[in-house]
C-alpha cells in the first residue's frame, strides 16, 4: 500500500493538473459556479489517468516484490535550505506564459523502492532493468486503457475526447528522458528498450482511430523489429 506522504502527493498531483488542464472553460464571461464544475470535472478525468497510470506501476512493482512510492519532483539548490518543487514550479511558468496552451504535466513521479525478499524483511536495491519495465507498465497500461475506452465510442459513447486527448498527452510527455520520470529510468535502463517504448507510445497514438487490435498488433510488430534493428545497428557495436 501507499504511504501517508504518497497519499497527499497524488491528490496535490491530480489537484494541479486538473487546474492547469482545465483552466479555462471555454466561455467567454467568467462565471464561477460553471468554471468550478468544469474544474471538478478534469478533477475526475486527471484522478483517472494518474491514477491508472500510477496503478499499473504499482501492479508491476509488486509483480517484482518491490515497493513504489508517489512524490514530488524536487530539486535541490545549494542557497536554499529546503528543495524546490520545481515540477509544480515549471508548470505554472510554462501555463502563465502560453496563456494556458502548453501544459507541463511533470510534476511528479513514481519513485520505486528497495525489493522485498519473500523470505522475510529484508531489502536489496532493484536491479536497473527491473525498475525500467516497471516505470514503463505505467505509460503502457495507460494506452491499453485509453484504446479500449476509445473503442467504447463504436458504440455510441461519446464525450470522451478530452479524457483520451488528456491521456495520451500526459503519456507521451513521460517518455521524455528525463530522470527520475519514467522516460529517464527507462534511457538508463536500457537504450534499446527506451527506443521500443517511444516507437510504441507514438504508434499507439498515431493509429489510434484504427481497430484497438490492428492498433496493438501494428504498434508492437514495428516497434519491435525498429527496436531489433536499432540494437543490431548501435548496441550489438
Amino acid at each position: 500500500m501507499l504511504d501517508r506522504n504518497s497519499i497527499v502527493n497524488f491528490i496535490v498531483t491530480v489537484s494541479i493538473l486538473a487546474l492547469l488542464f482545465g483552466f479555462d472553460d471555454g466561455y467567454a464571461v467568467f462565471v464561477f459556479s460553471r468554471w468550478l464544475m468544469h474544474y471538478l470535472s478534469f478533477v475526475v478525468l486527471i484522478f483517472a489517468i494518474v491514477g491508472v497510470f500510477g496503478g499499473f506501476q504499482f501492479l508491476a512493482a509488486r509483480w517484482f516484490d518491490a515497493r513504489v512510492a508517489f512524490a514530488f519532483w524536487k530539486v535541490h539548490f545549494r542557497r536554499l535550505k529546503r528543495p524546490v518543487p520545481l515540477g509544480a514550479y515549471l508548470s505554472v511558468f510554462f501555463s502563465l506564459i502560453t496563456a494556458g496552451v502548453f501544459v507541463f504535466p511533470l510534476i511528479s513521479y513514481t519513485s520505486v523502492l528497495e525489493k522485498e525478499s519473500r523470505l522475510g524483511r529484508k531489502y536489496y536495491p532493484i536491479p536497473e532493468f527491473e525498475e525500467g519495465l516497471i516505470q514503463l507498465s505505467g505509460i503502457v497500461g495507460l494506452l491499453l486503457v485509453l484504446l479500449i475506452v476509445n473503442a467504447l465510442r463504436s458504440f455510441g459513447v461519446s464525450g470522451l475526447e478530452v479524457f483520451l486527448d488528456t491521456g495520451i498527452y500526459f503519456a507521451l510527455f513521460q517518455l521524455i528522458p528525463l530522470p527520475p520520470f519514467v522516460g529517464g529510468k527507462v534511457f538508463f535502463a536500457s537504450r534499446t528498450l527506451y527506443v521500443f517504448a517511444v516507437l510504441f507510445s507514438f504508434l499507439i497514438a498515431a493509429l489510434f482511430a484504427l481497430h484497438i487490435l490492428v492498433t496493438l498488433l501494428l504498434a508492437l510488430i514495428l516497434a519491435l523489429l525498429l527496436a531489433v534493428i536499432y540494437w543490431f545497428l548501435v548496441e550489438k557495436k
